[in-house]
């Protein structure tokens, strides 16, 4: 079988940055996962080749999202949470989005520096938002088929934290610019 050129890894707390001391934490809960992100979340993470950063405005949309997907699945007959459920499930992730996401969203990724990032935000609908300072998308050079491959122009972005250099070759991140609503 051939080997897939690109694996898309998704978890809730990668990317996320242990806080220096367990002191900060204003959550006994999250010292379990403070360790793990000092540990074996930050080995794996070592292990990301390039990241992407989907931004949201607020965590609390995480609400709504989790219930839309309920409901869809009660109106199929499916097994699903109730709304109390998903309030309760939902709740047990906040604590960790209020300590780590600001983190994140400012400094990027754990382990990160020096790789390509493709950071961007999106609103409650899940639709790609532009802001006002953002550096614009910017063409790098054609891919294999010919098409533009696409990555935020050179130097400092929004959050001040400078972008790294644009990869040699097609090996980057490829993003397709689009008057959609679809990035990629």
């Amino acid at each position: 079988p051939t080997m897939p050129d690109v694996v898309l890894l998704e978890g809730w707390c990668f990317g996320f940055r242990p806080l220096e001391s367990e002191s900060a934490l204003k959550d006994d809960r999250l010292v379990p996962i403070n360790q793990e992100l000092q540990g074996a979340y930050r080995h794996v993470a070592a292990k990301m080749q390039a990241w992407i950063v989907v931004k949201v405005e607020s965590a609390q949309c995480v609400y709504e999202w989790r219930e839309q997907a309920e409901a869809s699945m009660r109106a199929q007959g499916k097994p699903a949470m109730t709304q109390e459920q998903v309030k309760d499930f939902v709740d047990r992730y906040m604590p960790a989005y209020q300590h780590y996401l600001a983190g994140l969203y400012r400094h990027g990724p754990d382990t990160g520096e020096g790789k390509p990032l493709l950071d961007f935000q999106i609103d409650k609908g899940r639709n790609p938002v532009a802001q006002a300072d953002e550096k614009p998308f910017m063409p790098l050079g054609k891919s294999p088929m010919g098409e533009p491959n696409w990555r935020r122009a050179p130097g400092p972005c929004p959050s001040g934290r400078p972008q790294p250099p644009a990869p040699e070759g097609n090996r980057g991140l490829r993003t397709t610019k689009s008057t959609s609503r679809t990035l990629f």
